[in-house]
């Protein structure tokens, strides 16, 4: 089972936590976020700021005890948690801060700037969660925890007052390097409250050829129902599922490689098949007109072309 990984079944699985602490606040859903204290302040600079003593003082984190750092990042401070939350425990966010990827920017829109912790897994999951930072209130208060964000392979930036978290997208057959999509969310600081205002989710181009494989491989593992799935409207609306099915009835062995660069022409992908159906050899091209699913988080081949070579 690959470490921690996330996957898709209706909606993606970005977990946002509520922190119960005074002053405190952190989203609960992509729908619905916690209030936190008015952060409006003439604090320090967070760009001034001695992140590792800051982490290491925080009352909301809790902290690995000395020598249990073992997956620690170069560069990275030691593994903390998220404490006080309602409903869940403090593994649900944490991770070890990455400070030298710290995103700053103004999300309030008060003038003063919050500041994005990346929290990095130290294993093949990446960043997997986010602490947000507001400045004190005075000069002297250190800055202020006011959300906490978990998620998978997570991508962070501040960008025109948004907050911008970016994960992976899997259906649940990808290799862990590979996912079949993205999807990026944006949230905005006002008021107290981390709120989404908005989401998209793109098809990652390089999962093609391996969405073309799976086609056929479950194809020549006569898995007609999985393979079925990964085939678009357009085809199945001429070619129900019993008709399809019933044309591979005595197919006996498939190959097949893909010709064409996908990434380079993503509408399309041109495949070599080689099959046995009813103990006859087949050899033709495939010329496959694919397209993203953001309903089924993957892939569709979804028209083809063919060409009989023998």
């Amino acid at each position: 089972m690959v470490e921690n990984r996330i996957r898709y079944t209706h909606a993606l699985l970005i977990t946002a936590l509520v922190l119960a602490a005074p002053g405190v606040a952190s989203a609960q859903s992509r729908s619905r976020a916690g209030q936190a204290a008015d952060t409006r302040s003439t604090g320090q600079d967070l760009r001034q700021v001695n992140w590792a003593s800051v982490l290491a003082h925080d009352g909301h984190l809790t902290h690995l005890g000395t020598g249990d750092d073992v997956g620690k990042p170069d560069g990275a401070e030691p593994y903390v948690a998220v404490a006080d939350v309602q409903g869940s425990g403090p593994e649900d966010v944490g991770g070890y801060p990455l400070t030298r990827q710290i995103q700053y920017g103004d999300l309030s829109g008060d003038g003063h700037l919050e500041a994005a912790i990346p929290l990095a897994s130290g294993g093949t999951a990446g960043v997997v969660g986010v602490l947000v930072y507001a400045q004190g209130r005075a000069a002297a208060d250190p800055p202020t925890l006011v959300a906490a964000l978990a998620g998978y392979k997570m991508g962070i930036r501040i960008q025109n007052q948004r907050l911008w978290l970016t994960e992976p997208v899997y259906v649940g057959w990808e290799p862990n390097c590979c996912p079949s999509g993205s999807s990026e969310f944006q949230y905005t600081f006002r008021r107290g409250k981390l709120t989404v205002q908005g989401s998209r989710e793109t098809g990652w181009t390089g999962a093609i050829e391996q969405t073309v494989d799976r086609f056929y491989t479950l194809l020549g593992a006569k898995e007609f129902t999985a393979a079925y799935e990964l085939l678009g409207p357009t085809f199945k609306a001429t070619q129900p599922f019993d008709k399809w099915q019933a044309g591979y009835a005595g197919l006996s062995s498939v190959s097949s490689a893909v010709t064409s660069d996908p990434e380079k022409s993503p509408s399309w992908v041109t495949v070599e098949v080689r099959a046995t159906n009813a103990g006859k050899k087949q050899h033709f091209v495939v010329r496959w007109l694919t397209r993203y699913s953001r309903a089924g988080h993957h892939w569709l081949l979804d028209w083809p072309s063919v060409t009989v070579l023998n």
